[in-house]
């Protein structure tokens, strides 16, 4: 089936396209991240090298409230 103008006008007609949806369509190839690359939560600034703050962190939030007293400094390397 050849679709023309009269078919895009009838579709139109009788289905809402957002404009969200038209550039999710157009632009939908994009990857979105993978679940096990998302963080849970962000790092604090100044944090180690990815591979050693992953070791030791655990996301029980003590680093904001040891921060926050000024018990933890920016690392220097």
């Amino acid at each position: 089936m050849q679709k023309n103008e009269t078919y895009y006008q009838a579709y139109l007609s009788h289905h809402a396209i957002s404009r969200r949806g038209l550039f999710r369509g157009i632009f939908g190839a994009a990857e979105s991240p993978s679940i096990e690359n998302q963080r849970t939560a962000n790092r604090p600034p100044f944090a180690a090298r990815e591979d050693l703050f992953l070791t030791v962190f655990n996301g029980c939030d003590e680093c904001k409230i040891a921060r926050f007293l000024s018990a933890i400094g920016p690392v220097r390397t």
